[in-house]
């Protein structure tokens, strides 16, 4: 899979810009966290992104990236391609997307792979970049090839369109995030306000979009689904391998 240097993406995660970023999405998120219930979640992405899933009740979380995180000590970490992922088929709850198809050479196929693991009537949580924003346009005018500038923004309406192919019914959509940058806390009331503003007058121009979509429960596959320990979430034989390099204390 073609994605940018790990090491980039997690250097803007940290930045400012990112921080910002990372808690505007963090609380768009909250209302669905009350809602959602299970065994396990599914994170395709590294630990820093935990701060998305701040409120879960769901106690079971494996972070799945590309990168391998050596100074990370759970057991929750798990080292793969997000092409080919290496987890029981229909045996997550929920899974979440951030920022992910961005990245990705073949988003399709991402998506493929993630509604296999997916429950029926489990939830996928997608976070994009909108073209159609400032975000979108600063992207264009740009010639940095670092994250978040070097990816790709896919459209919300095609994402949605290769959803629905994949049998999942559309929950909720929201956009926020109608400023390409706010810096200092001098400017968080005007963004409060330029946020209201864009909501109610210009939904679709927000600078990130977010997608919660439901698998619909179909054939004899729900009746075959059986939780059981975190093991059976990642088959015997790969957690090791795909984790090597990882300290365990």
């Amino acid at each position: 899979m073609e994605v940018i240097k790990g090491e980039h993406i997690e250097t803007w995660r940290q930045s400012k810009f990112g921080r910002l970023l990372m808690n505007i999405e963090s609380q768009n998120l909250g209302s669905f966290w009350k809602m959602a219930r299970g065994d396990y979640l599914l994170m395709l992405g590294d630990p820093l992104l935990e701060r998305l899933i701040y409120g879960s009740q769901i106690k079971n979380r494996i972070f799945l990236s590309p990168q391998a995180h050596h100074d990370k000590k759970d057991d929750d970490c798990v080292q793969a391609d997000y092409e080919a992922l290496p987890i029981s088929p229909y045996s997550v709850q929920t899974i979440v997307l951030p920022h992910v198809l961005e990245f990705s050479k073949d988003p399709y196929q991402v998506l493929r792979e993630a509604e296999m693991t997916l429950a029926p009537q489990g939830y996928m949580v997608l976070v994009g970049f909108n073209p159609l924003s400032l975000l979108g346009l600063r992207r264009l005018f740009t010639f940095r090839k670092q994250a978040p500038w070097s990816g790709k923004f896919r459209f919300s309406w095609r994402v949605k369109d290769w959803l629905k192919l994949l049998n999942f019914d559309i929950v909720e959509e929201k956009h926020v995030f109608y400023l390409p940058r706010v810096q200092g806390h001098r400017l968080q009331s005007v963004y409060a306000v330029l946020d209201m503003i864009g909501k109610m007058l210009f939904p679709i121009f927000g600078g990130v979009y977010i997608l919660i979509a439901q698998k619909k429960r179909f054939g004899i596959y729900a009746d075959r689904v059986q939780w059981s320990a975190a093991a059976d979430v990642v088959p015997d034989g790969l957690v090791k391998p795909m984790t090597q390099g990882m300290r365990r204390e």
